[in-house]
This record gives C-alpha cells, structure tokens and sequence, in this order.
C-alpha cells in the first residue's frame, strides 16, 4: 500500500508523520501512560540528566511489513564545540518481541564523539540529524565494525543520548513493527530537531496545536526520521 504523506516531519501533522517509506511517527502525551510505566525509565534518566529533567515527547512508531531501513542520522546537535554531555535521552521500547528480522534500532556505539558538526570536518554540518548516505558511520570517521543491534523482547527499554548515530533497519517480516518511545531532555535544552510539522490533522493548516509545544523544527530521525531532502 501507498505511504499516504511525503516523507518528512514538515509533510506531515503534528499528530502524524511519514518517517521513511512504511514508517509512521503517532506522538501522544505523557499523561496518556501510567505512572508506574514511566518511573524505572524516569529514575534512569535523573543520573544522566540530574533530577530536574523535563519530559521532551513521546509517541509511538508503526513500521509496515517490508518497510526498508531508514538512513543514518543522530537526533539532536551538539551545542558546543568541545564534547559535553547529553542533553536529550531517548528511551525506546518495544512493545512486542522484535526479532531481527523486524528490524529493532541499530546503533554506531560511540559516535556521539563523532556526531558533532562543529569540530568533525567529516560531518555534513547539520545534515546530521537528517537521514543522508553521507552519514553512514565510515563516512564521518566511526567504525562501521562499532554498529549494534539486537533482539528486543517485549517490554524491553534501550535507552541513548540521541547524538548517537542510529537507524531503525528495515522490516522485513510480514509483521507490522510497533516501537514506544520516551524522549527527556534537560530543563534548559530546546528539543528543536524532531518535529517540524505546521498543520493539524483537526485544526487546520499554520494553526499549530496546543498539544504538542515542543514540536517545533528540524526533523531527526530515530526518533529523528526525516530526509535532507525533504525534512
């Protein structure tokens, strides 16, 4: 079947949105989970983030039966030109087993010290939190024998500093995909580079919705997901 949007975050609504081919982003609110589902990632998340963090977004991601792999991309920028620490945490979840065969997110472990385009002349500037060829690990100097991935079983959590370079691979079961994710950020830090949509599935277009204020620009992908050429 058809993808019903254009790929990219700005295509999309801002209850909706066409990640890469077969790959649809639904947000939703924090409210909408329980307490009790959210505390053992929000204890992780405070060692990393210190006790004040704040909930970024969340939402959950469906990908069709022989959907193909995303390209390479990290989620947010680095914000400085030495290395810090990170400022946005995703937590992905899955919400049913995922074999390999369905394609669970694959990661370039430690190239978030490579990821930042202020100081990796390697980097395709900001393009790195777009999906591009030019991101794959060996282009901006991380080793391509570093990717990870892994059979995830129901209700199993990976959490990363979302300048880690990822992709979700490819489905190539005949199983939809479903994938959960919480995303929290430090109090100060604007989640800029994840959605960019301008319009309402119920409120029209440049009519943004109240729902989701930190929605803003940019367009990761993983859970930043979008193309250069269209994000």
């Amino acid at each position: 079947m058809p993808d019903l949007l254009d790929v990219g975050s700005k295509h999309g609504f801002h209850e909706v949105c066409l990640r890469s081919p077969g790959r649809y982003d639904v947000p939703s609110e924090f409210s909408d989970y329980a307490d009790s589902t959210r505390r053992p990632i929000e204890r992780i998340v405070s060692e990393v983030l210190g006790e004040d963090f704040e909930q970024a977004f969340c939402g959950v991601v469906y990908s069709a039966p022989q959907s193909e792999a995303q390209l390479w991309h990290a989620d947010s920028l680095h914000i400085y030109d030495n290395h810090g620490d990170a400022n946005l945490l995703n937590g992905l979840i899955a919400l049913h087993d995922t074999p390999m065969e369905m394609g669970p997110t694959e990661f370039n472990a430690r190239s978030h010290l490579l990821t930042n385009h202020r100081r990796n002349p390697k980097c395709d500037g900001i393009n790195i939190v777009y999906q591009a060829a030019l991101n794959e690990p060996e282009c901006i100097g991380a080793n391509p024998d570093a990717n990870f991935t892994m059979d995830l079983p129901a209700g199993s959590l990976v959490l990363f500093d979302d300048r880690v370079l990822h992709r979700g691979r490819g489905n190539d079961s005949d199983r939809a995909r479903y994938v959960g994710y919480f995303s929290y950020r430090r109090p100060w830090f604007e989640a800029d580079t994840h959605f960019e949509a301008t319009r309402s599935l119920y409120h029209g277009p440049d009519k943004p919705s109240t729902s989701f204020p930190d929605k803003q620009s940019g367009g990761a992908g993983g859970v930043g997901y979008s193309t250069v050429a269209s994000s």
